[in-house]
């Protein structure tokens, strides 16, 4: 979590380097385990959100943007 948590701040922090808006005011974590195959989450699933009555937003993220992936391939090898 910590991981996620600190590329969040990052991005905050570059925003408010560059005169923008972003904050960490009601952002919601996300969290991943390094299992195979990886998962990772932010929020209600998709099921759970219709059942709620919520509007669903599914985002699919390349490895190449997972801040992790590339120290993890450096470390194993692959």
């Amino acid at each position: 979590m910590f991981t996620q948590a600190s590329f969040d701040d990052y991005r905050v922090l570059k925003s408010q380097l560059s005169g923008g808006t972003m904050t960490t005011r009601s952002r919601v974590i996300p969290y991943a385990l390094f299992v195979e195959p990886k998962l990772g989450r932010i929020g209600p699933n998709e099921t759970d959100a219709a059942s709620l009555g919520m509007a669903v937003r599914v985002v699919k993220l390349p490895v190449a943007g997972i801040p992790r992936a590339p120290t993890k391939a450096i470390r194993t090898g692959s």
